[in-house]
């Protein structure tokens, strides 16, 4: 039963020469791996997952907003990972720990697009002083594919 159902999974590895590199790849995945494809070719290099491809991406010098799609970026950001974006403006997407709860905050938003961000469906608390600008975890993906556009 289980021979005749399809699965399919995109997964990110690694690939080429590594050694130069291996210092940029996350530390909590050592294990190098052989992929064949179905023609038969062979990958061989380190699987790296979702919510460490913006890191990656930005130890590499590597534009990670052009690499990823919002989707990924999203789910990132909520396993913990953090995510710089360049448009519309600069500014960081991460997860903070704020009265105890976990939440998706924009930092280095400008203080002329705080009504747009709310348009979108974010939110606003002021914090030691400080105009915190946060995303309702279930319109995370909305929000940045928004973002991201």
């Amino acid at each position: 039963e289980a021979s005749n159902q399809m699965e399919r999974k995109t997964i990110h590895l690694a690939t080429g020469l590594l050694l130069p590199i291996w210092s940029a790849l996350p530390a909590d995945h050592l294990v190098v791996n052989r992929i064949v494809d179905q023609e038969g070719k062979s990958w061989l290099g380190r699987l790296v997952f979702e919510d460490h491809l913006a890191t990656l991406y930005a130890k590499l010098g590597i534009d990670p907003a052009s690499k990823m799609d919002p989707q990924t970026v999203a789910r990132a950001v909520l396993a913990g990972g953090s995510f710089a974006l360049t448009r519309p403006f600069a500014m960081t997407l991460k997860r903070s720990l704020v009265n105890g709860q976990q939440r998706v905050e924009l930092v280095g938003c400008p203080a002329g697009q705080l009504p747009w961000l709310k348009q979108l469906g974010c939110f606003t608390e002021v914090i030691r002083y400080t105009t915190r600008v946060f995303l309702p975890r279930e319109q995370v993906e909305g929000i940045v594919i928004t973002l991201a556009a």
